[in-house]
Protein backbone atom coordinates (compact mmCIF):
# COMPACT_ATOMS: atom_id res chain seq x y z
CA UNK A 1 0.00 0.00 0.00
CA UNK A 2 1.72 3.70 -0.86
CA UNK A 3 2.10 6.01 1.83
CA UNK A 4 -1.03 8.01 0.50
CA UNK A 5 -3.06 5.43 0.53
CA UNK A 6 -2.31 4.36 3.87
CA UNK A 7 -2.76 7.99 5.41
CA UNK A 8 -6.57 7.53 4.12
CA UNK A 9 -6.78 4.37 5.01
CA UNK A 10 -9.15 3.99 7.78
CA UNK A 11 -8.75 1.28 10.58
CA UNK A 12 -11.92 -0.25 12.83
CA UNK A 13 -9.07 -1.44 15.54
CA UNK A 14 -8.35 2.06 16.27
CA UNK A 15 -12.04 2.29 17.84
CA UNK A 16 -10.46 0.20 20.92
CA UNK A 17 -7.30 2.83 21.47
CA UNK A 18 -9.05 4.77 24.48
CA UNK A 19 -8.02 8.36 22.59
CA UNK A 20 -12.27 9.08 22.71
CA UNK A 21 -13.50 10.27 26.26
CA UNK A 22 -16.97 9.19 25.63
CA UNK A 23 -15.75 5.67 23.97
CA UNK A 24 -14.31 3.72 26.25
CA UNK A 25 -11.58 1.12 24.73
CA UNK A 26 -13.87 -2.17 25.14
CA UNK A 27 -16.77 -0.70 23.70
CA UNK A 28 -14.76 0.41 20.68
CA UNK A 29 -13.56 -2.42 20.30
CA UNK A 30 -16.87 -4.31 20.49
CA UNK A 31 -17.76 -1.32 17.61
CA UNK A 32 -15.26 -2.53 15.72
CA UNK A 33 -15.95 -6.43 16.17
CA UNK A 34 -19.18 -6.06 14.94
CA UNK A 35 -18.34 -3.83 11.76
CA UNK A 36 -15.59 -7.01 10.97
CA UNK A 37 -18.14 -9.43 10.78
CA UNK A 38 -20.59 -7.25 9.03
CA UNK A 39 -17.73 -6.69 6.57
CA UNK A 40 -16.91 -10.30 6.50
CA UNK A 41 -20.59 -11.42 6.08
CA UNK A 42 -20.71 -9.68 2.42
CA UNK A 43 -17.55 -11.21 1.40
CA UNK A 44 -15.21 -8.25 2.18
CA UNK A 45 -11.48 -8.43 2.76
CA UNK A 46 -9.53 -5.84 4.86
CA UNK A 47 -8.84 -3.29 2.49
CA UNK A 48 -11.73 -2.76 0.98
CA UNK A 49 -12.78 0.39 -0.52
CA UNK A 50 -15.51 2.60 1.79
CA UNK A 51 -16.93 4.65 -0.80
CA UNK A 52 -17.88 7.86 1.37
CA UNK A 53 -20.69 10.36 0.04
CA UNK A 54 -22.50 12.93 1.11
CA UNK A 55 -21.30 16.03 2.61
CA UNK A 56 -17.90 14.35 2.46
CA UNK A 57 -16.96 12.17 -0.17
CA UNK A 58 -14.27 9.64 -0.93
CA UNK A 59 -12.92 6.74 -1.26
CA UNK A 60 -10.96 5.33 1.92
CA UNK A 61 -9.21 1.79 2.27
CA UNK A 62 -11.18 -0.35 5.69
CA UNK A 63 -9.13 -2.31 7.91
CA UNK A 64 -9.88 -4.41 10.46
CA UNK A 65 -9.41 -7.33 12.59
CA UNK A 66 -10.55 -10.80 10.67
CA UNK A 67 -13.42 -11.74 12.92
CA UNK A 68 -12.72 -15.40 14.50
CA UNK A 69 -15.40 -18.13 15.30
CA UNK A 70 -15.69 -16.51 18.63
CA UNK A 71 -16.57 -13.27 17.25
CA UNK A 72 -18.99 -13.95 14.80
CA UNK A 73 -21.53 -16.37 16.57
CA UNK A 74 -21.31 -13.23 19.37
CA UNK A 75 -22.60 -11.16 16.64
CA UNK A 76 -25.09 -13.88 14.91
CA UNK A 77 -27.89 -11.55 15.49
CA UNK A 78 -27.74 -9.50 12.27
CA UNK A 79 -29.92 -6.79 13.77
CA UNK A 80 -27.01 -5.54 16.55
CA UNK A 81 -24.18 -6.57 14.50
CA UNK A 82 -25.72 -4.21 11.72
CA UNK A 83 -26.28 -1.57 14.37
CA UNK A 84 -23.12 -1.85 16.43
CA UNK A 85 -21.04 -2.36 13.47
CA UNK A 86 -22.41 0.74 11.55
CA UNK A 87 -21.95 3.20 15.24
CA UNK A 88 -18.16 1.74 14.55
CA UNK A 89 -17.72 2.69 11.10
CA UNK A 90 -19.47 6.26 11.47
CA UNK A 91 -17.43 7.10 14.35
CA UNK A 92 -14.10 6.46 12.77
CA UNK A 93 -15.70 8.40 10.42
CA UNK A 94 -16.46 11.24 12.12
CA UNK A 95 -13.02 11.02 14.20
CA UNK A 96 -11.32 10.76 10.60
CA UNK A 97 -12.62 13.05 7.80
CA UNK A 98 -15.12 15.31 10.20
CA UNK A 99 -12.29 15.77 13.44
CA UNK A 100 -14.68 15.32 15.85
CA UNK A 101 -14.49 12.69 18.91
CA UNK A 102 -17.25 10.95 20.88
CA UNK A 103 -17.70 12.76 24.10
CA UNK A 104 -21.01 10.43 25.23
CA UNK A 105 -23.66 8.41 24.41
CA UNK A 106 -26.78 10.35 24.10
CA UNK A 107 -29.76 9.56 26.45
CA UNK A 108 -32.69 7.28 25.04
CA UNK A 109 -35.49 8.88 23.34
CA UNK A 110 -33.61 12.26 22.29
CA UNK A 111 -33.44 11.21 18.41
CA UNK A 112 -30.00 10.59 18.44
CA UNK A 113 -27.30 8.45 19.04
CA UNK A 114 -23.77 10.29 20.38
CA UNK A 115 -22.38 13.74 21.34
CA UNK A 116 -19.40 14.56 19.36
CA UNK A 117 -17.04 17.36 20.00
CA UNK A 118 -13.92 18.66 18.58
CA UNK A 119 -10.79 17.64 20.43
CA UNK A 120 -9.16 20.71 21.06
CA UNK A 121 -6.18 21.65 23.30
CA UNK A 122 -6.98 18.62 25.30
CA UNK A 123 -10.49 19.65 25.59
CA UNK A 124 -12.89 17.84 23.41
CA UNK A 125 -15.95 19.00 25.01
CA UNK A 126 -15.55 22.10 22.14
CA UNK A 127 -18.29 22.59 19.64
CA UNK A 128 -20.61 19.48 20.28
CA UNK A 129 -23.04 18.19 17.30
CA UNK A 130 -25.30 15.55 17.07
CA UNK A 131 -24.60 11.91 15.25
CA UNK A 132 -27.01 9.42 14.01
CA UNK A 133 -26.14 6.78 13.03
CA UNK A 134 -27.79 3.68 10.56
CA UNK A 135 -26.92 0.42 9.33
CA UNK A 136 -28.02 -1.27 6.75
CA UNK A 137 -26.52 -4.67 5.61
CA UNK A 138 -27.00 -4.90 2.41
CA UNK A 139 -29.26 -2.41 0.36
CA UNK A 140 -28.96 0.00 -2.58
CA UNK A 141 -28.21 4.06 -2.93
CA UNK A 142 -32.51 4.15 -2.58
CA UNK A 143 -32.35 2.25 0.65
CA UNK A 144 -29.32 4.57 1.58
CA UNK A 145 -31.10 7.72 0.33
CA UNK A 146 -34.21 7.18 2.15
CA UNK A 147 -32.74 5.93 5.40
CA UNK A 148 -30.82 9.69 5.31
CA UNK A 149 -33.93 11.13 4.86
CA UNK A 150 -36.08 9.56 7.80
CA UNK A 151 -32.73 9.86 10.21
CA UNK A 152 -32.71 13.81 9.35
CA UNK A 153 -36.16 14.17 9.75
CA UNK A 154 -35.86 11.80 13.03
CA UNK A 155 -32.70 14.77 14.16
CA UNK A 156 -34.99 17.65 12.90
CA UNK A 157 -37.96 16.72 15.43
CA UNK A 158 -36.03 16.37 18.36
CA UNK A 159 -35.56 19.36 20.58
CA UNK A 160 -31.96 20.40 19.60
CA UNK A 161 -30.77 23.81 19.52
CA UNK A 162 -27.45 22.02 17.88
CA UNK A 163 -26.63 21.14 14.28
CA UNK A 164 -25.79 17.02 13.80
CA UNK A 165 -24.59 14.74 11.41
CA UNK A 166 -26.53 11.29 9.98
CA UNK A 167 -24.12 8.70 8.71
CA UNK A 168 -25.50 5.66 6.56
CA UNK A 169 -23.43 2.74 6.23
CA UNK A 170 -24.55 0.28 3.80
CA UNK A 171 -22.03 -3.42 3.88
CA UNK A 172 -23.11 -4.53 0.66
CA UNK A 173 -20.93 -2.46 -1.31
CA UNK A 174 -19.48 -1.30 0.87
CA UNK A 175 -20.58 2.55 1.22
CA UNK A 176 -21.32 5.69 4.22
CA UNK A 177 -23.23 8.48 3.41
CA UNK A 178 -22.74 11.53 5.59
CA UNK A 179 -25.79 13.89 5.70
CA UNK A 180 -25.45 17.29 7.87
CA UNK A 181 -29.09 18.88 9.38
Amino acid sequence: MSERRREQSLDLRDLGDGSMVGLSPEVGGSLAQAGAVCMESQQHEPGVELVVTGSIAGGYPLQWEPPDEQARRTWRNDIDATENGAAGVALLLARRLLGYVTTSRSRHGTGFDYWLGRDVDGDPIQDEVRLEVSGIRQGTSVDVDRRVREKLSQMNRAEAATSGYAIIVEFGCPTAKVATT
